[in-house]
């Protein structure tokens, strides 16, 4: 994990429909984002910024294709294969495999990503 992404962010984006889509999509073949956009419920501003928010947690690989025209533009390619969530020792971890074999963990304590900024977003139960 070259950006060092926190187990909450990446539960965070797993949470979110268009990103679903966005990997399953691209677990089929690369898409560039207009394509995506097209086969997504959303707008392009927002699929492209699901492409960033999944590049930075390196479950998409980006790369340059050209079109006959010699034009070129970005597409995208899944390399997530696997999240696991493991609950040890009173945190949350994530256990991530990608396409290339690598492997790689981040965990939160206590259920998040170690931020607490955010107690006001979590459900309150009773003991």
């Amino acid at each position: 994990m070259a950006h060092g992404w926190e187990a909450g962010s990446l539960f965070d984006l797993l949470g979110d429909g268009v990103a679903r889509e966005i990997l399953a999509l691209t677990d089929a073949e690369s898409r560039s984002a207009d394509d995506l956009a097209e086969h997504c419920a959303a707008s392009g501003p927002t699929v492209y910024r699901r492409l960033d928010a999944l590049c930075e947690h390196d479950a998409l690989a980006e790369s340059v294709a050209y079109d006959e025209d010699g034009n070129h533009y970005r597409t995208y390619e899944c390399r997530l294969e696997e999240v696991r969530v493991r609950v040890d020792g009173g945190s949350v971890a994530l256990d991530v495999r990608f396409d290339d074999g690598r492997e790689g963990a981040r965990a939160g304590r206590n259920g998040d990503d170690g931020n607490r900024d955010d107690d006001e977003n979590r459900d309150e139960r009773p003991d």
